[in-house]
């Protein structure tokens, strides 16, 4: 397979425009938040349904590249899996500390079997570190059913990498509601016990997913799996209800901040009160502490102070 970059001048996804799998694979799992990755993903949905759509992807991706870390994938894949190749990669914020993902599949016609992230070896890895370990103990927990598998992590050119299996399931809409299933989730992850998972139990505190938002979920018919566990850790109750609803609102949607600001204020307190069973004004300081919280841990990631995410977060908790 001949992977090309999307969008063109900035590319965050590579993918093989001529292959139903590669481009399918693509479609699912990219997110963009900004307009030339919107048209990309226009182009990327209308390939599957005619000549026309794939013509118009092969003109919007970049020329075919080759990245190393994408190399070393490929050699894995082929040594750990029935024919296997690469189908898509997707790279994050560009910079020295760059992640990528990888999806491989068992031919380049079949869905991915298995997703390997790489990060340069040292600190930036950490996280990957840490979800490999926490995936082994959720293995060991009543979660072991709604993660993924554990399939191997080695360290190769300046880079750690770390396989999992990849999850059963349709993904979800961005704009999804929190529907029985995925409360069902975060009901038997808060049953896990912290030290199972090397964490000191807190008062008041419980396992938290840390990034539980509609793109890291998979849903059967009735039940849903979540994948991307480098932010999982304790906190508050209500910390991965309120994610779910924040975090697309603040990425993904080009709506006015005011708008979704008005939105939440009334929908999150409500949902936290409703299914934690506390005081409306409990509801509202977990609300408002979520908030400012998550905007310092932004900020702190080097997030501007008129980042959309930090923007909306602040509001929402002032306005509370």
């Amino acid at each position: 397979m001949t992977l090309r970059g999307l969008p063109r001048r900035a590319p965050r996804v590579l993918l093989d425009p001529r292959t139903p799998a590669s481009t399918q694979t693509a479609a699912d799992f990219y997110r963009p938040s900004r307009l030339p990755g919107r048209v990309a993903k226009l182009a990327l949905r209308g390939s599957g349904h005619s000549r026309l759509g794939t013509s118009l992807l092969q003109a919007v991706a970049g020329a075919p590249m080759v990245d190393p870390r994408v190399e070393i994938v490929a050699g894995w894949a082929r040594d750990h899996l029935q024919d296997g190749v690469v189908l898509a990669a997707w790279l994050g914020s560009p910079g020295p500390h760059q992640k990528m993902t990888v999806a491989v599949g068992q031919g380049p016609h079949h869905p991915p079997a298995a997703f390997v992230k790489a990060a340069p070896t040292g600190a930036v890895a950490g996280d990957l570190l840490h979800e490999a370990r926490s995936l082994v103990a959720l293995a060991e927990s009543p979660m072991v059913d709604h993660v993924p598998r554990l399939l191997g992590r080695w360290d190769d050119g300046g880079h750690t990498f770390v396989a999992v299996s990849a999850l059963p399931g349709r993904p979800l809409r961005v704009g999804a509601q929190l529907d029985p299933p995925q409360l069902q989730l975060l009901q038997t992850l808060r049953r896990v016990d912290p030290r199972l998972v090397e964490l000191d139990p807190v008062e008041g505190l419980v396992p938290s997913h840390g990034d539980f938002t509609p793109w890291n979920l998979r849903m059967t018919r009735s039940t849903a799996s979540a994948f991307d566990w480098e932010s999982f850790a304790l906190r508050h109750p209500s910390w991965d209800l309120c994610h779910f609803l924040v975090q697309p609102a603040a990425v993904m949607s080009g709506l006015p901040v005011a708008v979704h600001v008005a939105r939440l204020r009334s929908r999150l307190p409500a949902m936290v009160e409703r299914h934690l069973g506390c005081t409306g004004r409990e509801a509202r300081e977990a609300v408002r502490a979520y908030c400012l919280e998550s905007s310092a841990d932004l900020e702190a990631e080097g997030a501007a102070g008129t980042d959309r995410r930090v923007v909306l977060r602040r509001t929402v908790a002032h306005s509370l």
